[in-house]
């Protein structure tokens, strides 16, 4: 994903953080011109040595998620020769959070303030990158990010769930759902430009 990284420069943030999602797009990549994917071999993994995130039933989920949801959205995958390449980055930052609340305690006819009470947290965020790129030039052109907490002890089914809601909620901001009868409404055209290039066969 070197190359992935380095592209990021010239990509445009067009998302929102405070919600936990990102969204960086080259201004000249038209999505609504992508009809086929293909899988970015040897790109997709981990960010960390996290043993959890060596898990193989883990990055399955993942990439089921990824093709239900780009299928959902009318995109079909081929082998080779797609007009995008989907990777996936997925890792775990650990964060502290402080928050600091004041004390007052009253004093006759006035108020005293102390000094603020201060609540230390540490906390874990797991964080999943999908990353279009063009297949020609590896040239990265999309890329959705979504942060969320860190939940312990979940059931393989919620684990699955959790995942698939991640991922669509990065792909939303990509495309919108198929209608029912196939048709595929255009994107808000303030997000588009040019049609990516034609990949080498």
């Amino acid at each position: 994903m070197r190359r992935l990284a380095i592209a990021l420069a010239a990509l445009v943030l067009v998302g929102c953080a405070n919600d936990g999602l990102e969204i960086e797009r080259d201004p000249a990549f038209d999505a609504t011109r992508l009809r086929t994917w293909e899988w970015h071999r040897g790109a997709s993994g981990v960010d960390a040595s996290d043993p959890r995130l060596a898990s193989d039933a883990l990055h399955a989920s993942i990439r089921e998620a990824i093709t239900r949801s780009l299928a959902a959205r009318g995109l079909r995958q081929v082998e080779k020769g797609g007009d995008v390449r989907v990777a996936y980055r997925v890792g775990i930052d650990r964060q502290r959070r402080v928050e600091a609340e004041p004390v007052e305690r009253p004093t006759g006819d006035k108020v005293f303030v102390g000094p603020p009470h201060v609540e230390v947290t540490d906390e874990e965020v797991g964080r999943l990158a999908i990353a279009l790129t063009t297949p020609d030039s590896a040239e990265e052109v999309w890329r959705g990010r979504v942060r969320v907490p860190v939940e312990r002890n979940l059931t393989p089914e919620t684990r699955a769930l959790r995942i698939r809601n991640a991922v669509d909620r990065i792909l939303s901001e990509l495309a919108p759902v198929t209608g029912a009868r196939g048709s595929r409404p255009a994107l808000d055209p303030r997000r588009i430009a040019l049609a990516p290039r034609t990949p080498k066969l």
